[in-house]
């Protein structure tokens, strides 16, 4: 029982959230829940994954470099997982970058290298 909860409150990170829940028996606000869902959806994807990886490895890049240092091939394909990662990557003339949120998700999820499998953790 003890290892399904810590999975649980593994599951929905606190710092998605707008403030922190102080205990594990605190009921998180459902709107809260809504936008950490929705936080988590924008990252269920492997592409979106990529698209951190190479912004952790690569730095700020244009939107071509950013690009070029993924698989993708399809710009239509590229620009919808782009704009899915709104709130995790942002664009500064011309320039994309990690937002904090969006640094802190690719340490948490990819930090043992591309696409680690944190299960066993």
């Amino acid at each position: 029982m003890r290892r399904v909860q810590a999975a649980i409150t593994m599951a929905i990170p606190t710092w998605l959230a707008e403030d922190t829940w102080d205990t594990a028996a605190d009921t998180p606000d459902p709107a809260r829940l809504d936008r950490a869902a929705d936080a988590v959806g924008a990252l269920a994807h492997a592409v979106r994954l990529e698209i951190l990886a190479a912004l952790g490895r690569e730095g700020p890049s244009s939107y071509s470099a950013l690009k070029a240092a993924t698989t993708v091939t399809d710009n239509g394909q590229f620009n919808y997982h782009l704009r899915r990662l709104d709130g995790f990557v942002r664009e500064r003339d011309g320039t994309y970058e990690l937002t904090d949120a969006g640094d802190r998700v690719r340490e948490l999820v990819l930090r043992d290298g591309p696409f680690a499998d944190v299960s066993n953790e």
